[in-house]
C-alpha cells in the first residue's frame, strides 16, 4: 500500500450522500487525482492517504484511497490555506491571514484550545468567535469519528452511514456495544460487526456478543425458511458460531426472552424459540377482538 501527504487543492467531484470523492491532491512533488470514499474533507485540508496507482480509461491514472486522515499543517502557507478554504464559518481569507499574522503556528491550537483570544483579531467580536469556535470544534469531532471508525478496519463508506445514524454520539455507542452495528447499519452483519468489536478487545464472552450471535443465528434459520427454531438446535448452532461455553448461550436465550426481543414456546415437549415476538403480540390482541 502506498501513503502520499499533500494538500486538497480542489474537489472535482462529491457525492454527499455516501461520501464519494475525486479531488486534486498536491504533494512536495506532484500534482495527483485521488479518488474514494472521503467524506469528511475539504478544500484546503492536508491530509495522509493510503491505497493505490489505478488507471482510468477516461481518465487516466489516479490515486485509489483506501484509508485516509486529516494533518495539522505544519507551515504558515498551509495553515491560511486550510482556515480560508471556507471549512469554517466565519472564517474567510482575510480574517485567515490576520489569525495567522497573529498567531503563527499556534493558530490551530488557538481555535481549538483558546478561541477566546480570537477576540484579539480585528474585525471579529464575541459572537463571531462562538460562531468560529462551534463550527471548527464540529469539524473536528466528525474527523475525529471517522479516524476512530477507522482504526478498527471500518471503512468510509460505512463510516457515513454510521454517522447519519448515530451523529455525534458514534463514538460512544460503538464503544458500548459494537454489535449494534449489525442490527442498526444496513450491510454491516454479525460477522463484520464481531471483527469490529475483536479489533476493539471486546471480551468474547460479553453479553453483546452472545445476544447478537443468537439473533444472528436466528435470522440464518429464518432466511431458509423457518418459522422457529427448536431451542436445542440453536444453541447448538450459536455456541458453534461463538466458540464459547453452552451455559452462556442457554443464558443468552433466555435474557433475550425476558427482554421480549425473542419468543419462547413450549410445543409437545419441545421449546421453540421465535425472533419475531411483536407477531405473536398483534396475533393474541387481534384474537381478543
Amino acid at each position: 500500500m502506498i501513503t502520499l501527504q499533500g494538500t486538497i487543492e480542489e474537489i472535482i467531484y462529491k457525492n454527499e450522500s455516501n461520501g464519494y470523492t475525486v479531488a486534486i491532491l498536491e504533494t512536495e512533488d506532484d500534482v495527483v487525482t485521488i479518488v474514494g470514499y472521503m467524506p469528511v474533507i475539504n478544500l484546503g485540508e492536508t491530509i495522509m492517504v493510503q491505497g493505490n496507482w489505478v488507471y482510468h480509461s477516461n481518465y487516466g491514472q489516479q490515486f485509489k484511497v483506501d484509508t485516509y486522515q486529516a494533518v495539522v499543517p505544519a507551515s504558515l502557507n498551509g495553515i491560511e490555506k486550510y482556515l480560508s478554504s471556507g471549512l469554517i464559518p466565519g472564517i474567510g481569507p482575510k480574517i485567515a491571514k490576520k489569525i495567522v499574522e497573529k498567531f503563527g503556528l499556534d493558530s490551530i491550537d488557538i481555535l481549538q484550545y483558546n478561541p477566546d483570544r480570537l477576540l484579539e483579531i480585528e474585525g471579529i467580536g464575541k459572537k463571531k468567535a462562538q460562531k468560529i469556535a462551534e463550527a471548527f470544534a464540529e469539524q473536528r469531532e466528525i474527523r475525529d469519528i471517522m479516524i476512530f471508525l477507522q482504526e478498527y478496519g471500518i471503512s468510509p463508506t460505512y463510516g457515513v452511514r454510521i454517522y447519519k445514524k448515530y451523529g455525534n454520539e458514534t463514538i460512544s455507542k460503538i464503544r458500548e456495544n459494537p454489535y449494534r452495528l449489525s442490527e442498526d447499519i444496513f450491510g454491516i452483519g454479525f460477522k463484520m460487526a464481531d471483527k469490529i468489536a475483536r479489533n476493539m478487545g471486546v471480551d468474547l464472552r460479553s453479553d453483546y456478543r452472545i445476544f447478537a450471535g443468537i439473533k444472528f443465528t436466528l435470522m440464518e434459520f429464518s432466511s431458509e425458511g423457518h418459522t422457529y427454531v427448536p431451542k436445542r438446535e440453536l444453541v447448538d448452532k450459536t455456541q458453534s458460531l461463538l466458540e464459547v461455553e453452552r451455559e452462556l448461550v442457554e443464558d443468552g436465550i433466555t435474557a433475550l426472552a425476558l427482554k421480549q426481543e425473542i419468543q419462547l414456546e413450549n410445543f409437545d415437549d419441545e421449546i421453540r424459540v421465535y425472533y419475531m415476538p411483536f407477531y405473536y403480540a398483534e396475533a393474541n390482541v387481534s384474537k381478543k377482538l
